[in-house]
């Protein structure tokens, strides 16, 4: 499958959405069966060990949030990165490629 040039001139989250479709026909649905989860590890005693976890951030199960490839964090920003290059942040304004708030 060459998606390249397909992918290259999406003009919106509908059109990646038909694009998908595009070339996984039926298998499309089966990106929203597993889904991805961002979890905040501290150490709250400040001994050097974490000591507690809990969910960040949760659900991202829909074909359009792409693959989790990282988590970047700048100042009070936090970044999910996606291997479909777009972003989820917890403060960057929607984007037309897909961005959403967590």
């Amino acid at each position: 499958m060459d998606w390249l040039h397909d992918d290259l001139t999406l003009q919106s989250v509908e059109a990646r959405l038909v694009m998908f479709r595009k070339f996984l026909k039926e298998k499309a649905d089966d990106y929203g069966v597993e889904h991805d989860r961002i979890r905040l590890i501290e150490d709250t005693d400040g001994d050097g060990v974490a000591d507690k976890n809990s969910v960040f951030a949760d659900g991202f199960n829909d074909i359009l949030n792409g693959t989790g490839a990282g988590v970047l964090v700048h100042k009070d920003d936090v970044f999910h990165t996606c291997k479909s290059t777009r972003t989820i942040s917890t403060s960057v304004p929607l984007g037309s490629r897909g961005c959403r708030k967590t």
